[in-house]
């Protein structure tokens, strides 16, 4: 995503390795209850304003393993979401 053909530091998107350097943390995938502390202690370390996208059906509601005892049932459970994506259409390149 940080290529040439995805370039998004034009649009001001310059992703960070820290937390206390964002403004936008991406959920992506199933959130299990071993790496639910985690999230939120990520989530607790950004500054304010901060927002919160859930990215996919994993991440909104346990996708595919949503009756497995160790998932989340959405991330929303553990930390605000400000915005949530619930498919993302599959685009083929050839």
């Amino acid at each position: 995503m940080a290529a040439a053909r995805y370039d998004q530091d034009r649009f001001g998107i310059i992703f960070r390795a820290s937390p206390r350097q964002s403004d936008v943390m991406i959920v992506a995938g199933t959130l299990t209850n071993k790496m639910a502390p985690a999230l939120r202690k990520v989530y607790d370390q950004m500054p304010e304003p901060r927002w919160v996208v859930s990215m996919g059906s994993c991440a909104n509601g346990g996708g595919y393993y949503h009756y497995s005892y160790s998932v989340v049932r959405g991330c929303d459970r553990i930390v605000p979401v400000d915005m949530q994506a619930f498919f993302f259409p599959v685009i083929l390149e050839r």
